[in-house]
């Protein structure tokens, strides 16, 4: 998935060639396994945290999908990428939070960034937000979550309260 968004940013947005793509593609992949936070979270991650890597391999094609919507001079081509997009919002949008809520803030940046640059080709990204709306609101209302709640009573968290406090943590931890 890496690979496939990078080629996409590469290629569709700054025409790159072929070799350049590849060095650029290698690169990315180095970078991502070399800087894991320890060897034992990364371990621990990639073997036993599928849901969420392979999530996250989800939500870049989605993004590589969307960027290549965007880029495409061909109705057909935008057509089949819009297809894949819903596939990928419904699937994503009924993954863990994380990556849930990550999709929600890909998707409206490049909406933000196809309403800057004019692009008449963002209509075709309606049918996956939808998609993936719905499939983020029935995972939110889904009853396991109460169930998995009145475990942590307390944790006296209200929702918004645990969101911020997420982006602080991610914070402190982007200075470490």
């Amino acid at each position: 998935s890496i690979f496939t968004l990078v080629h996409v940013i590469a290629k569709d947005v700054f025409d790159a060639n072929r070799w350049d793509i590849l060095s650029l593609q290698c690169l990315t992949a180095g970078l991502a396994v070399l800087y894991v936070h320890s060897a034992h979270q990364g371990f621990y991650w990639y073997n036993s945290g599928v849901h969420y890597t392979a999530m996250h391999s989800f939500l870049i094609l989605l993004t590589a999908c969307l960027i290549r919507i965007l880029t495409s001079k061909s109705t057909y081509e935008k057509s089949v990428l819009m297809v894949a997009a819903i596939l990928l919002g419904v699937v994503i949008g009924g993954a863990n939070y994380v990556t849930a809520l990550q999709c929600g803030l890909v998707m409206a940046s490049l909406v933000a960034i196809a309403i800057i640059l004019k692009r008449k080709s963002v209509l075709f990204f309606i049918p996956s937000i939808a998609a993936y709306g719905i499939s983020f609101y029935y995972s939110i209302i889904a009853p396991g979550n109460n169930v998995r709640a009145a475990c942590f009573w307390y944790v006296e968290k209200s929702v918004p309260k645990a969101i911020i406090g997420s982006f602080t943590e991610a914070v402190k931890l982007c200075k470490e």
